[in-house]
């Protein structure tokens, strides 16, 4: 296993981080409040399911009893019953004897049915108070009569399925081209991720990551830049790009985004690697109200230090550069002269997480050592004997600490 060196920044605390807004409730630290989830698991045997919890007193009394590992009783081939420890409170006027494939009911007795079947009877033989679902598998409940053990379901424990899908932007007229993974089954208010790629890349080089953000519950988007490498298929050129360029570009995915109806525009992160953290970094310092955390993985922050060490002035760059795997215009050098990055992306008044190895031969650890230090509240940890790029182990480690952010910060 790869050491991890972490270097804290700023005032920040695992017991006290706010989410991106003020009306947000801190991340708790342990306890039952640390799963801040309405969702449950359900275990019987070796199938897992999973069920949301409706908002009302009595699932929410529920709720606090758990963990429980209680056996089931047969209901009239209804529904399966697990008697509770303790009666638990209801209001008599939501008492009700309808039901649905799937839902949970408390009965004022002190039993919870779990119905799994729908034809049998139109109405429930008893009044019961619902106050949950089953999102599906239910149906084993018709043969299943062992024990269950029911618990909360942290946030970070449940994996979905998610789906791809192409979806555009467009920024003064041109196309912006890039691929949503959707989580199947995480709600109508999802959390959102936008991944920037690093120069001459593309939106697939971000894949993994946003791929393991969807099955995490985020929807997550990669895109290609303008112009950001020969095989864009993004509308611009390579001789047109520059960091501002990708920064206009960032705004308008940033902005379509927003648009969707099944994003929480409150839960909103940036993630970029490489040139794209910079840009990230610097989309975020006028997105203030707009981003609710960002994410930087070995950012080239040194991209000024290269010109000038390349040309040292402006009026020396050609109108053509032929720069590591690509070419790229003059636009692309000569406005980082008089343009400071530390300066510019620390405008952002939130918390920044910045990964970066300690063999990056491309953009030097110090530049984001440099980053951290002029950030209000920033954590930085350096993975030790990682180039530039995660891969492998270094990679999972890296995730760890990007997912733990994400769930801090959400």
């Amino acid at each position: 296993m790869k050491k991890l060196i972490a270097v804290l920044l700023g005032l920040i605390s695992l017991l006290s981080v706010s989410g991106c807004d003020a009306g947000r409730p801190n991340a708790p630290a342990s306890g039952e409040e640390a799963y801040g989830s309405n969702e449950i698991t359900i275990t019987a045997g070796d199938t897992i399911l999973n069920a949301v919890m409706y908002d009302n007193d009595t699932a929410r009394a529920f709720m606090d009893l758990l963990p429980l590992t209680l056996p089931t009783i047969e209901r009239s081939g209804l529904a399966k019953g697990v008697h509770l420890p303790e009666f638990l409170p209801y209001d008599e006027a939501a008492l009700t004897r309808e039901y649905s494939l799937g839902e949970i009911g408390y009965w004022p007795g002190g039993d919870i049915a779990i119905f799994y079947n729908d034809t049998r009877f139109e109405q429930t033989i008893v009044d019961v108070i619902q106050i949950g679902k089953i999102e599906q598998g239910v149906e084993l409940f018709e043969q299943y009569d062992g024990e269950v053990t029911i618990t909360r379901t942290r946030p970070e424990e449940r994996i979905f399925e998610y789906e791809r899908s192409e979806m555009y932007a467009s920024v003064n007229g041109a196309e912006i081209y890039g691929t949503a993974y959707t989580p199947v089954g995480a709600g109508e208010s999802m959390p959102a991720v936008i991944l920037s790629h690093g120069y001459g890349g593309n939106y697939n080089t971000n894949a993994s990551y946003a791929q393991t953000f969807a099955r995490h519950g985020y929807f997550a988007y990669t895109f290609d830049f303008r112009g950001g490498s020969p095989g864009s298929r993004s509308d611009g050129s390579t001789i047109e790009m520059s960091i501002f360029t990708e920064e206009e570009d960032l705004k308008a995915v940033v902005s379509m985004v927003q648009s969707l109806d099944a994003i929480d525009k409150e839960r909103i992160f940036l993630f970029g690697t490489s040139q794209g953290g910079l840009v990230s970094a610097m989309a975020a310092a006028d997105l203030q109200e707009e981003i609710c955390g960002t994410i930087l993985l070995y950012p080239a922050f040194s991209i000024v230090d290269d010109a000038r060490e390349m040309f040292s002035a402006a009026e020396n760059v050609p109108d053509t550069v032929d720069f590591m795997w690509m070419t790229v215009g003059r636009a692309y050098f000569e406005n980082l002269f008089g343009y400071d990055p530390y300066t510019d992306a620390a405008r952002y008044e939130k918390e920044v997480l910045i990964l970066h190895g300690d063999r990056d031969g491309i953009v030097p650890l110090s530049a984001s050592q440099k980053a951290a230090e002029y950030y209000d509240s920033a954590q930085l940890y350096v993975i030790e004997g990682a180039g530039h790029g995660f891969g492998g182990s270094d990679q999972e480690l890296a995730e760890s600490y990007i997912l733990r952010y994400l769930r801090e910060h959400s």
